[in-house]
């Protein structure tokens, strides 16, 4: 807005005008950061089905998916279950882990799961007992190199608000049984490990 700044009015508006930009480009800022968490935690989900289809090829007992993935955490997270890193971070027994990682630990358990799949092919790795020690091997690898590269450990990463309301609500969307928008929230409620209870997630109708 053009003007002389050293008028009361004008100077008001400018002032009034720079904040509402700043505003605008924060959500903006915000509504891709929440995209790029939702893309990342679909494309685990994709990278735990494709280790589970390459696991079962190779022989594991399709009874034993549990034991595969607690080897992988457990690799990753230095020994820990996944109960343990929900109770350390403060987040429900019933809520799925993977809903509350950030873009970081997203990135790290991605790198596990589609790591451990090329190597089961590229080994030929056969056998559950086998299986599920090469899942454990590339979790406890990755982390070795997070530490080594200065990285922060994945269960000391702070937890997001569940990003579940959102893919259930782009679900219904694609279905078409999705119900009028809802308004979105001033502010996101992030999780404390102090207070060791999860806010509960938020709905966030974006696109």
């Amino acid at each position: 807005m053009n003007g002389d700044p050293r008028k009361t009015e004008i100077a008001a508006a400018q002032a009034y005008f720079a904040v509402q930009t700043r505003r605008a480009e924060r959500w903006d800022e915000l509504r891709d950061q929440i995209n790029d968490r939702a893309a990342l935690r679909l494309r685990l989900a994709d990278s735990n089905k494709r280790l589970n289809n390459t696991a079962q090829t190779q022989g594991l007992d399709r009874r034993s998916f549990g034991l595969l993935h607690d080897a992988g955490t457990r690799g990753l997270y230095g020994g820990r279950s996944v109960a343990d890193i929900k109770e350390y971070n403060g987040i429900g027994p019933k809520e799925d882990l993977a809903d509350h990682m950030g873009r970081a630990e997203l990135i790290a358990n991605d790198f596990v799961r589609s790591q451990t799949e090329e190597k089961i092919r590229n080994e030929q790795i056969r056998g559950t007992e086998p299986i599920t020690g090469a899942h454990f091997e590339v979790g406890r690898a990755t982390r070795e190199t997070i530490a080594r590269i200065g990285g922060t450990p994945p269960e000391d990463l702070p937890p997001e608000p569940s990003i579940r309301p959102l893919l259930n609500q782009r679900t219904r969307r694609q279905r078409g049984t999705l119900p009028a928008p809802m308004h979105l929230p001033s502010s996101m409620p992030c999780p404390s490990r102090k207070s060791r209870v999860i806010e509960p997630a938020v709905r966030l109708p974006f696109h």
